[in-house]
């Protein structure tokens, strides 16, 4: 009796440090709009008195705007739904303070801030790309120590650098400027706030599509943590991926995964979705990648689960639905072709 209330005692905790953990968690994660907008007060006050700059800001600091959180975030500090009359957009930031990373060097020119951008991303640019990052930069004085400072910050932020140099390729949202650290982006409609109905294999056509844009326009570009909420329709119709903080390229992954001390599986191995070959022998993580952008939508988006929600396409009773699904998961040869070819045949 005393051991069967022992071990009832020890389940107990578990469980409550178990919920403990998971409600930190999620707070951790969750957006703060209290904390948003304690960032945007001094933000707006440090513009006032001409210590931070932006062509956003005088929109930012307007007393009309209405801000919300915009869900789930990992990656960032703040993300938030901004509305002022009626222009709607997303505000971001990495940092959680106006200035806590080092200032930019007096002496640091284009050419060195190109080849430390390509350091940091692994991606080979081409050449409008690069021009793109440093016309957004040279449209500001950059005599000006408070804007080097503000575009230094912005050059350190992954996101803002990816979403900048690949702008012309309309993957992700378009930038719309900045204020001191934080970044505007354009307001997209996740996935999350879709209803599912007799559109979704339509929908999961543009998603694979948006995969084959890219595979086939960016240098082995890899999207590693991949739900419904990081997907979702511009107000033109374009399809387009939210969070960055996890888009990296091939390079700066295996680096990073090559870091690991020792696995004994390919979890052992992974980045969020995206996984790499554990060699059981040396018990290293290799270079070989066990997982694809088209095997981790069709897992996250279109199947889903208890973490991600609703599959888009979990509702279709189609045997030949979840016959392509499977194979999709579980055929590392399929592609994103095969993915549309399939569905097109499902929708008629």
């Amino acid at each position: 009796m005393v051991l069967r209330w022992r071990k009832k005692r020890v389940l107990f905790i578990i469980a409550v440090c178990s919920i403990a953990w998971i409600c930190l968690r999620f707070q951790s994660l969750y957006c703060s709009e209290r904390k948003g907008m304690e960032i945007l007060r001094v933000l707006c006050s440090e513009y006032q008195k001409n210590r931070t700059s932006g062509n956003m800001c005088e929109i930012i600091c307007k007393d009309d705007i209405h801000l919300t959180c915009n869900g789930f975030h990992g990656g960032k500090s703040v993300v938030l739904k901004a509305k002022t009359g009626s222009n709607i957009f997303i505000i971001k930031s990495s940092s959680s303070s106006l200035h806590d990373v080092e200032a930019w060097n007096p002496d640091f020119d284009q050419y060195d801030l190109l080849a430390t951008l390509e350091a940091k991303l692994r991606i080979d640019f081409p050449d409008s790309s690069t021009e793109r990052i440093f016309d957004y930069f040279h449209a500001y004085d950059l005599t000006s120590p408070v804007i080097r400072n503000d575009l230094w910050n912005l050059a350190n932020d992954h996101e803002f650098v990816l979403s900048l140099m690949l702008e012309t390729l309309e993957l992700f949202p378009r930038i719309l400027g900045h204020c001191g650290t934080l970044f505007a982006v354009e307001y997209v409609d996740t996935l999350n706030n879709f209803k599912y109905n007799n559109s979704s294999i339509v929908i999961a056509k543009k998603i694979a599509e948006f995969f084959i844009h890219v595979r086939d326009d960016t240098e082995k570009l890899y999207l590693c943590d991949v739900k419904p909420s990081h997907f979702g329709e511009s107000v033109n119709g374009i399809w387009k991926y939210v969070d960055l903080d996890a888009v990296l390229s091939y390079d700066i992954l295996a680096r990073n995964i090559k870091l690991r001390s020792s696995c004994t599986t390919d979890l052992d191995c992974s980045y969020f979705d995206c996984v790499f070959l554990c060699n059981k022998n040396t018990k290293q993580c290799g270079k070989s990648m066990v997982t694809s952008n088209v095997q981790i939508i069709c897992k996250n988006i279109f199947i889903g689960g208890f973490w991600l929600g609703r599959g888009l396409l979990e509702m279709h009773k189609s045997t030949l639905i979840r016959d392509t699904l499977l194979q999709c998961i579980n055929d590392s040869a399929f592609t994103e072709e095969d993915l549309i070819n399939a569905l097109s045949a499902i929708e008629g």
